[in-house]
C-alpha cells in the first residue's frame, strides 16, 4: 500500500496526542494499543522513505517536537515511578526490620 507522507505525519501527530491523554490518565491498556499503532505508523514511514516536498518541513518539525515532548514526559513519569517504588521498598524494609 502506498502512503502519502502528509497522511502518515498527521497520523503520527494524532497518535502522539492520544498517547499524551492515555499517559495523563494512567491508562496502561490504551498505552499498549497505542504503542502498537505507533509502531505500525513508524514502519509505514520507513517504507515510504524520505519526502522531497519542502512544504512538509513545518509539519515534520511540529510532529518531531511533539514526539520529543512526549518522550520527555514518559521519562519523567518513569523516573517518578522508580522513586515511588524505591520508597515502597524502603518502607517494607523498615517494617521488616522492626518485626
Amino acid at each position: 500500500m502506498q502512503f502519502n507522507h502528509k497522511t502518515l505525519y498527521e497520523s503520527l501527530h494524532n497518535i502522539t496526542m492520544r498517547v499524551k491523554i492515555a499517559l495523563g490518565d494512567n491508562d496502561i491498556e490504551a498505552l499498549g494499543r497505542l504503542g502498537e499503532e505507533h509502531e505500525k505508523i513508524m514502519n509505514d514511514l520507513k517504507h515510504t522513505g524520505l519526502s522531497d516536498d519542502p512544504l512538509m518541513l513545518d509539519l515534520i518539525k511540529e510532529v518531531k517536537n511533539e514526539v520529543d515532548e512526549l518522550v520527555a514526559e514518559i521519562e519523567r513519569k518513569r523516573d517518578e515511578t522508580g522513586r515511588e517504588l524505591k520508597k515502597i521498598g524502603n518502607g517494607k524494609n523498615l517494617v521488616a526490620a522492626y518485626r
